[in-house]
């Protein structure tokens, strides 16, 4: 997916057979990609218990956005934020959350992102799975 974004002008992707979508790699990642995502690294002190998780979920309770715990791999936390109306507003409002509580919560590195290529696709993928089985 990474060559796809890189070199192709425009892509399409099918679903059952059916054209879902054409268009650039940036306009299907605005398109059909699920506002954006937070990714929060916080490794694990010693000597301290592991409540991490419930860190985050705090965190995410904070954010009163709706947003999910999407992915959680050994101190690295991946929030989906939901697409706002609101825009830039939103984003500056989790970035200044995230300074305020980056020393209360131990956070080592944190990033926002659109989604990727490839997990707009895998979305599609999931979508012609769930079409099949039902």
């Amino acid at each position: 997916m990474e060559e796809a974004e890189a070199l192709a002008d425009r892509l399409a992707i099918q679903v059952k057979g059916r054209l879902r979508c054409l268009g650039s790699p940036m306009h299907i990642k605005s398109r059909y990609g699920v506002g954006y995502q937070l990714e929060l690294r916080i490794p694990l002190k010693k000597g301290q218990p592991d409540n991490r998780l419930e860190r985050v979920t705090e965190f995410i309770q904070k954010l009163d956005l709706g947003a999910e715990l999407a992915e959680q791999h050994h101190g690295r936390f991946l929030l989906q934020l939901p697409k706002s109306e609101r825009g830039m507003g939103v984003l500056g409002r989790v970035l200044t959350l995230v300074q305020k509580e980056k020393a209360a919560m131990d956070i080592d590195a944190y990033a926002v992102s659109q989604p990727t290529l490839e997990q707009v696709f895998l979305r599609f993928a999931k979508e012609q799975e769930s079409v099949l089985e039902s």
